[in-house]
């Protein structure tokens, strides 16, 4: 048998061979290495992640073993002022307001702040007791400009008026979503009215239009996002009326493609609980009454005194001002008690409206010879340089916009500050600086005048920056930057770097980071 097979041709071997070729080949080494190499990778991932866990669950136990336990009394450490409350420092005590703490050296002043709630804002709080020196940094409350009903408005001033104003969008998204609800009275509810087009209104109006179709339209599946309705109510004939043109216009074509109603040239007449009345000119100078119906009304339009600083206003002599107390050049206020020091900063504060001092600012640096007059010489000097100041071209001749920058710069001297919180911050900087300097050495008093240590404040204008729905626009002064995304975060980034530590600043990007995954918290809390 092996024979004859052996004698077969050759050929017959070839089904043979080919059975034995279409088998399957077995795995290569590289294949192998490549499934361990997988293997490895994913138990050392396991491994470090239990590892990552354990060390994470240890640490946290650790932490609460030391924390929570019980002290003896003998051991628990006990604050010197808590002791000693009427001796602090070198000086016994002056109280000084809050917004020039981070300037001040620790242990010369005992701060007393009286406040019913435990957080700040922007705005500084009061401190209620007369000592060697006393800030006066209490802002200011809303104009009425004689508008009846204002009981009926939200305003935005505190932590407090913005969780109202939360609470009260998800009260009418709720009531108007029930079956119940007749079509006009949904209507009613889901229009939203802000009154005045300056930074405040504008920023209102885009957050309320993120907060309800971003986020709250997902909860409310029978309303339609065409139902809500927001109305801008602004007296002038532009929005943002105090930024460029440039800023206005982009602002107010935002806002119409977002199919915001803006209503300029209007004045708000009356509130009702279920109506906001306003009037405007018609083509032949006529007085046309319109009616929004609303369950929300937001009351943005300007500034006036509080009753605080209205009474400190009547107490002292040679304040005349109806807006805010009037103070010099370097902060303090006008007609004091002699012998006592009181500063104003911030919105409740502005500086007296005269030329006199930086006329004396100018002569002194005119004055090159120090012999207390200006020559003719000096004064041709003096004009010279101010005319090469403000020839941006060196064309040796001042065009129109060269004369209205200088004649703008001229009237921001006898004109008041800008009620905005840069103003407030620059103010508390500047007043710590100033008794910084003025600080005596232990066991020495404090003879210098605040003359004597520092020139008289100087405001610094920054930018003004608003947020419209997605986007920010920036004025500059001369320049504008109007932007979407980028500038967005622009403007993120720059009240990110206000907060006043980096823990706030932590959980402010926290926020941020929670609200672009999962939208606005709509908890009532």
């Amino acid at each position: 048998m092996a024979r004859v097979c052996d004698l077969r041709p050759r050929s017959c071997l070839v089904p043979r061979i080919r059975r034995y070729t279409s088998l399957p080949p077995l795995p290569s080494t590289s294949l192998l290495q490549k499934s361990k190499t997988a293997a490895k990778v994913t138990g050392f991932l396991c491994l470090s992640s239990a590892l990552g866990i354990v060390v994470v669950g240890t640490g946290i136990l650790a932490h609460d073993a030391f924390i929570y336990n019980d002290r003896h009394v003998d051991r628990v450490p006990v604050n010197s002022l808590a002791l000693h409350p009427d001796h602090c420092g070198p000086k016994n005590c002056p109280t000084l307001a809050m917004g020039v703490l981070q300037t001040l050296h620790p242990g010369d002043y005992h701060v007393i702040l009286v406040s019913s709630d435990t957080y700040t804002t922007f705005t500084p709080l009061l401190p209620c007791e007369l000592y060697d020196k006393l800030v006066i940094a209490v802002g200011s409350s809303s104009s009425t400009h004689g508008v009846s009903g204002l009981g009926n408005c939200f305003q935005l001033k505190t932590i407090g008026d913005a969780q109202s104003i939360r609470r009260r969008i998800m009260d009418n998204f709720e009531m108007a979503s029930l079956p119940t609800t007749s079509a006009e009275e949904r209507k009613r509810l889901l229009s939203f009215v802000i009154c005045g087009g300056g930074p405040t209104g504008i920023e209102t109006a885009a957050e309320i239009y993120d907060f309800c179709q971003e986020d709250i339209m997902n909860y409310f599946p029978k309303i339609r996002r065409e139902e809500v309705s927001i109305h801008v109510i602004q007296s002038r004939d532009h929005i943002l009326n105090t930024y460029s043109e440039k800023i206005s216009k982009f602002a107010e074509n935002k806002s119409a493609r977002d199919e915001v109603d803006l209503i300029t040239s209007a004045r708000v007449a009356g509130i009702t609980p279920t109506h906001v009345l306003y009037t405007t000119r018609n083509a032949n100078g006529e007085t046309e009454q319109h009616s929004i119906p609303s369950n929300f009304v937001l009351w943005s339009t300007g500034i006036a005194m509080n009753p605080f600083t209205q009474r400190v206003s009547s107490l002292l002599p040679n304040q005349v001002h109806k807006k805010a107390i009037e103070v010099d050049s370097h902060l303090r206020v006008n007609g004091a008690p002699k012998g006592e020091v009181y500063y104003a900063i911030g919105d409740c504060a502005t500086i007296e409206t005269s030329l006199l001092g930086h006329f004396l600012s100018l002569v002194g640096e005119a004055d090159k010879n120090k012999d207390g007059k200006i020559d003719m010489g000096e004064w041709e000097y003096t004009v010279k340089e101010l005319f090469r100041l403000y020839d941006s071209d060196a064309d040796n001749s001042l065009t129109l916009n060269e004369l209205f920058l200088l004649l703008q710069d001229v009237g921001n001297y006898i004109t008041s500050l800008p009620a905005t919180a840069q103003v407030a911050a620059q103010q508390g900087k500047y007043l710590g600086k100033l008794h910084k300097a003025t600080r005596a050495a232990p066991g020495q008093h404090v003879t210098a005048t605040d003359e004597q240590v520092s020139s008289p404040f100087k405001y610094l204008h920054l930018r003004t920056l608003t947020y419209i729905r997605n986007a920010a626009v920036f004025d500059f002064g001369k320049q504008s930057f109007i932007g979407g995304l980028v500038a967005m975060y622009a403007w993120r980034s720059i009240y990110w770097n206000e907060q006043v530590n980096s823990r706030t600043r932590a959980l402010l990007m926290i926020n941020w980071i929670i609200r672009g995954i999962w939208g606005h918290d709509l908890s009532r809390l």
